[in-house]
């Protein structure tokens, strides 16, 4: 019975005092996820990594610091390795502090249920390894949610267990993940080359969740020097809207599959804008893929255009193209989105109104297919083409 490997670090505290000193403004998990098959194999190439950068010492994130080129180093070596990893990341800043998250014990069920939807509920066969040392709290009270919503069968394994991260060399790569994603998310951290960081970690990334949904103020904390009035307008807009859309949408129960397809695809698109690079299209593989990995939601081409048909008529701005989608940011962008919509819409119409006038002339007059009332938009439409074509021959 084949399966995965998953091991487990974190980065930061899950107080939200978070204008004290020494607390963390993010608190993130990561799980670095290993075939089975393969697990003994990768061990030894990554100890091989630790030794050349760490020496006798383990790898550690703090340890390299604000060493930037070293670090980089690192990753372009464990994004080679055959493993696969997840990122929670959660902006204490954003969390209400009257609201259930301010308490510790809500706070951590809310983590316990996300990872849980992450490795537990998409893979069938699951060893997780957690570094024993800080977080002992939330892993005790992840054994639990799992064992209350996952029970076992013939045909699943679960076993969750805790290591020193000094015995365990797969716990301090995710120990270095995290770390590195704190370089790129928190402010109190953050790297001049963090979307460096991020470009060598999505290279094995099958999601970076972060949680909740940005502030509108660091909506705009990054525009491109180069916009104009315009473009900043459009980036407000589109980014505003999709921010309002999570918001109204997440919740801590259980939304429905239509919703959780809703919400992770939109939050794949903001952490591009955000995260990664603004101007470049999600390829829609990329997409599929990481709903898939993510939530265990299997959606066709055609399924995934109508998630984003659900977003756009809520009022999302999402832009397409033959390269993928992502929220326009510029000009450029919205007038992709113009043109796309371009190729579609006035063809439509125009075979619509071609074929309302054939048939109408086919029954001397006593059918006319846009009477019914569900069609009065299209009617006026069809009207207003009828009237510009009179306009322009007299």
């Amino acid at each position: 019975m084949t399966g995965v490997h998953a091991f487990t670090d974190e980065y930061g505290d899950a107080s939200l005092a978070v204008e004290k000193t020494g607390v963390t403004s993010f608190f993130i998990i990561t799980v670095v996820l290993v075939r089975d098959e393969v697990v003994a194999d990768q061990r030894v190439r990554l100890e091989a990594i630790r030794r050349k950068y760490f020496g006798v010492g383990e790898m550690k994130s703090s340890s390299v610091g604000q060493d930037d080129d070293r670090r980089k180093r690192i990753l372009e070596a464990l994004m080679a390795l055959d493993v696969s990893t997840y990122s929670l990341a959660i902006d204490k800043r954003e969390l209400d502090r009257e609201g259930g998250l301010a308490h510790r014990k809500s706070f951590f069920k809310y983590l316990n249920r996300r990872l849980y939807e992450r490795v537990f509920k998409n893979i069938d066969n699951t060893k997780l390894i957690a570094d024993e040392y800080g977080r002992e709290e939330f892993m005790r009270g992840f054994v639990g949610y799992v064992n209350k919503h996952l029970p076992l069968t013939l045909f699943t394994r679960r076993d969750v267990s805790f290591a020193k991260s000094s015995d365990e060399v797969m716990l301090q790569a995710a120990d270095m993940v995290s770390g590195s994603l704190a370089r790129a998310l928190d402010p109190g951290k953050k790297s001049p080359v963090a979307d460096e960081f991020i470009a060598l970690l999505q290279k094995r990334s099958l999601g970076v969740e972060v949680w909740p949904p940005r502030g509108l103020p660091d909506v705009e904390s990054a525009p491109d020097p180069a916009d104009n009035e315009k473009d900043r307008t459009i980036r407000r807009h589109c980014l505003r809207q999709a921010h309002l859309f999570l918001r109204e949408h997440i919740q801590i129960g259980e939304p429905s599959d239509e919703v959780r397809a809703q919400i992770e695809v939109l939050q794949i698109l903001l952490f591009q804008v955000q995260f990664a690079d603004a101007k470049k299209y999600v390829p829609t593989g990329r997409i599929r893929d990481q709903l898939r990995s993510q939530i265990g939601l299997q959606l066709s081409t055609r399924k995934l255009r109508l998630v984003i048909s659900a977003m756009r008529d809520a009022g999302v701005v999402i832009g397409r193209s033959a390269k993928g989608y992502k929220l326009p940011i510029d000009e450029r962008d919205m007038e992709e989105f113009v043109a796309h919509a371009n190729t579609i819409v006035p063809p439509m119409l125009s075979r619509v109104r071609r074929a309302k006038q054939d048939l109408g002339l086919a029954s001397l007059g006593k059918l006319d297919i846009l009477a019914p009332a569900k069609f009065s938009l299209l009617r006026r439409l069809v009207a207003t083409l009828d009237a510009d074509e009179a306009s322009e021959k007299s």
